[in-house]
This record gives structure tokens, sequence and C-alpha cells, in this order.
């Protein structure tokens, strides 16, 4: 009985010596180094980066529209010629694809990939002129100095999406995943739609004539000088700002729609 006790008591102190030991291995910071960020399209073996970053410029023909396919973040803007660059490790980079099939652009990894990256992994991508952009991935996006007279965009992932000072004739997004909107600049008119959790902030995006419908448990922030059009039939509120002459809302679920203060 008394061995047990003596091999118990040396058990616990043990335990207690290595609990301490992994709590300071936690709480101690990591090194550069040993950052690693994991994404997958597949279930093959995990690719380790080389700790090597590369930027590799690919030369691609012209499209009009954008899709996301992956984890892979993506930063567009507009240039006299289309073009992407690929910022990863150097035995990564090549497992991300950017192919052009018909007019749309396709930035997605390649079947079974599978990588422990250990710089950011994103793309940058040259646009000469943008028609649509398509988030079906968690990868985020965003577009600078966005000019088109007419512009769509989805999200059906968990991806958010950044427009800064877009200069449009038309612009329609619609939300039916959990990513966010943030979107400034102006347009003459603006449709949105909320069918997800996602949430649209609008607030520094100017329009004439906006509609606006939720149907989630969004929420969105939009602004209109002249008209609005609001319906809410799920959990999502919609706060509208412009002071618009004519206002038009419908609420059938438990949101709300109200102007901001």
């Amino acid at each position: 009985m008394r061995r047990f006790t003596a091999n118990a008591t040396h058990l616990v102190a043990t335990l207690a010596v290595t609990a301490a030991a992994v709590l300071t291995a936690f709480s101690m910071p990591l090194p550069a180094h040993a950052v690693t960020i994991t994404l997958s399209n597949g279930d093959g073996n995990a690719v380790s980066g080389s700790g090597k970053e590369v930027s590799v410029t690919r030369q691609i023909g012209a499209f009009s529209v954008l899709r996301l396919d992956s984890s892979v973040d993506v930063h567009a803007h507009q240039g006299a010629t289309p073009s992407v660059t690929v910022h990863a490790d150097d035995n990564i980079e090549p497992l991300v694809e950017t192919v052009v099939e018909g007019d749309k652009l396709v930035v997605r990894l390649k079947k079974g990939a599978s990588f422990r990256a250990h710089h950011e992994v994103f793309v940058d991508v040259v646009f000469t002129s943008l028609t649509a952009a398509q988030q079906h991935g968690s990868g985020d996006l965003q577009i600078d100095q966005l000019t088109a007279p007419k512009f769509e965009s989805s999200i059906a992932g968990s991806g958010d999406l950044k427009i800064d000072h877009a200069q449009l004739g038309q612009f329609a997004l619609s939300v039916a995943g959990s990513g966010d909107v943030m979107i400034s600049g102006s347009a003459d008119e603006a449709r949105f739609g909320v069918a997800g959790s996602g949430d649209i902030n609008a607030r520094n995006f100017t329009a004439k004539r906006v509609s606006v419908s939720i149907s989630g448990s969004g929420d969105a922030h939009v602004n209109a000088t002249e008209a609005l059009e609001a319906k809410v039939a799920g959990s999502g509120d919609i706060t509208y700002a412009g002071h618009p002459h004519d206002v038009s809302r419908r609420v059938s679920g438990s949101g709300s729609i109200e102007a901001a203060n």
C-alpha cells in the first residue's frame, strides 16, 4: 500500500511538472519562421513551404469576370495589360492555378493540393475591364479603383469583399454566404440582396437609386440620395443614409428598416 502511494505521488508530481512545461511553452512567443498557414483543396499530403518567398508574374489572356474558388486571397486593380502575380513560398506558388476560361479568370488550387505555407499566399490581379466577380470559397477579394458601366458581384462562401473608390453606372450584389462586404464610391443604381449571414457596409457608397432586400440574418447599411426600396423578410436590419425623398419599405420578419442618425 505504501509503494502504491509513493508511485502515485511521483506520478502526480510528474504530471504537474509536465503541465507547467506545456503552459510555459504555449505562453512563449513563436519565432516568425514557425508560423504556418494551412490551405487545402483535397485530401493529399500537405506540402510544407520552403520559407523562400517569391513573387511570380504570369501573363494571361483578356478576361472580364473574376472568380475565386479557393481560400487564396486576391487583390485586383485596373491596368493597361491583364496579368496575375502569385506571392507564396517558391514550392507552393505552382500549386496556385490562375486560368482563363472563356471570359473568366479563375483563381483556385490545383486539384488535391494541400500545403502549410510559411509566407502569406495571395494573388495580385490586373484587369483592363471587369464586369463581374464571383466568390465561392473562403478567400477574400479586394478591388481598387473600379470603373465600369455595370458590375455584378456574388458571394456564396465565407470570403469577404472590399471595393474601394468605385465609379459605376449599375451595381448589383448578392450575398448567400457569410462573407461581409465593404464598398466605397458611387453609382447611379445599386441593388443589394442578402440571403445569408453576411453584412453589407455601403455607407460610403452613394447611389441615386437603391434597392435592398434581406431574407437572412445579415445587416445592410446603404446610402441613397433619390429613391430607396427596402424589404426585410428575415432577421436582418437595414439602415439607410442620404435622405432619399422616395422611400418604400416592407418588413415581414423580425428585422427593421430605419434611417441613419
